[in-house]
């Protein structure tokens, strides 16, 4: 029964992208950014790390550690930033994500349409 119903929601995917490229092909619409990203998940000195690699060369580096509750977030909190020292990590404050990076160095006519419109930061 669990095969039929993975089965099933396989088909439903499938449809679901069919619908989405018809209906783009129908406005004329086209993609200006296609990336793919790699993801390979670690642990260390009990944080979880995970590694974000951007087929156009940008990597990202997350390393948490979770907590029951809001009284063991000063002691996770120290735990990421040791644990960021021991692997030689800097933060990288608020880029926007990979799909704004990806902008920044490859569209510069999308870039500008979106800091125009006031979506990004220039």
């Amino acid at each position: 029964r669990e095969r039929e119903r993975e089965r099933e929601r396989e088909r439903e995917s499938a449809n679901d992208e069919l619908r989405l490229e018809r209906f783009a092909a129908s406005k004329a619409v086209a993609p200006f950014a296609s990336f793919a990203t790699t993801r390979a998940k670690f642990s260390l000195d009990g944080a979880s790390i995970d590694v974000d690699c951007a087929s156009f060369g940008h990597t990202v580096v997350e390393v948490e550690v979770l907590c029951g509750d809001a009284n063991e977030v000063p002691a996770a909190e120290e735990k990421v930033n040791k644990v960021a020292a021991k692997l030689l990590l800097t933060e990288i404050g608020a880029t926007g994500g990979k799909l704004e990076t990806f902008l920044r160095k490859n569209c510069p006519k999308q870039l500008e349409a979106l800091v125009a419109n006031g979506i990004l930061k220039p």
